[in-house]
């Protein structure tokens, strides 16, 4: 396991990165989301990344992810996480992660928590490890398409906690989530001695076929009943969910168009297929495979800095990496991730 004293080294790594994009006015991508695969064992309708040929798709070789590992550290990349689809699926996962770590990268992962205990004790360096659930058994198993699903994940942060690593349980809150299905799963958090990251589900122009397909609409409504519901069980169960800002505040505004987008200057998006994608995971305005620091740093790269946050496919986007990646470089917001960080050492 990591020491303390290297997670805090590299925090402070990670601050200074930030304060050189917001003195020096430069580019810097600290942060990384990697989709890492499409394919998934998993059905869940509120998935962003659902297609129907996600389980045929191509993935990227080991050599290739390698290859773009590097191409990231040399970048100045600090922050990695891993989704998918299901990361843990995809072939040299572990090894990936390590080599990320042996790069002194914060490295974090958010699975469904099928995965084997084999395969979770070879990524136990992870920084930080999300588990997907979404309530109590029932809506967990039928909104996956998975029976089983919920009790694996629960068996796996049972297995992580004895082996002294806390995942968080990261939750999407959805039109058919109750305040009863909230207060469940904040007591089965508690019980389990871990916390919980809330998201809020919402749709844009890029969400997966299944996604598209629900009748669920991100409404006013919805996220009334969110913020609502969030500060009825928070007095209850206080110490259960993680810092929810700056989150709530991006929600509060009307999304991250209002907020204030910083994708494209501090975090990079790379695709299943290698590619990379600018301005930001959601928004493909730019996707290529061509060398990461090439097509970053491109001229047709500093055009798109003008329409980030502004197009149409941004408003109004409350997608949860880029909301945390464009708040990297907002102070008051830098003190509730650094504290989100810090939790995950106990």
């Amino acid at each position: 396991m990591a020491s303390y004293s290297s997670k805090i080294i590299n925090a402070l790594k990670v601050f200074k990165s930030l304060y050189a994009i917001k003195l020096l006015k430069t580019r810097i991508p600290v942060y990384c989301e990697w989709e890492l695969t499409n394919f998934c064992n998993m059905s869940c309708y509120f998935c962003s990344t659902y297609t129907n040929d996600r389980n045929a798709a191509n993935d990227i070789s080991e050599e290739r992810a390698n290859e773009i590992l590097d191409q990231l550290e040399e970048m100045g990349t600090l922050i990695l996480h891993f989704s998918g689809g299901e990361p843990t699926l995809w072939k040299g996962f572990s090894r990936l992660v390590q080599r990320a770590k042996s790069k002194n990268m914060i490295v974090s992962f958010t699975t469904n928590g099928s995965a084997s205990q084999k395969l979770m004790e070879s990524v136990i360096e992870t920084d930080i490890i999300r588990i997907s659930i979404d309530g109590p058994q029932r809506l967990h198993d039928s909104g996956r398409g998975y029976p089983g699903a919920f009790a694996r994940a629960i068996e796996n942060i049972r297995f992580l906690k004895s082996r002294g690593v806390s995942p968080l349980i990261t939750t999407v809150f959805k039109e058919d989530t109750s305040r009863q299905d909230l207060e469940d799963l904040a007591k089965l958090a508690s019980d389990l001695g871990v916390q919980i990251s809330l998201n809020i589900f919402s749709k844009n122009l890029y969400s997966g076929e299944l996604a598209k397909n629900d009748s669920t609409e991100t409404k006013d409504s919805l996220h009334a009943d969110f913020f609502r519901i969030i500060d009825e069980v928070r007095l209850e169960y206080p110490k259960v969910f993680a810092n929810p800002e700056p989150y709530l505040t991006i929600l509060k505004l009307g999304g991250l168009n209002n907020y204030g987008c910083r994708a494209m200057d501090v975090s990079i998006s790379i695709k299943p297929d290698g590619s990379v994608w600018l301005p930001c995971t959601g928004l493909g305005k730019i996707t290529s495979k061509r060398n990461l620091k090439e097509v970053f740093f491109s001229q047709e790269a500093e055009e798109l800095l003008d329409i980030q946050g502004k197009d149409e496919g941004c408003i109004p986007c409350t997608i949860r990496c880029m909301s945390s990646a464009s708040a990297l470089l907002n102070f008051r917001t830098q003190v509730s991730i650094f504290d989100s960080y810090c939790r995950s050492f106990f």
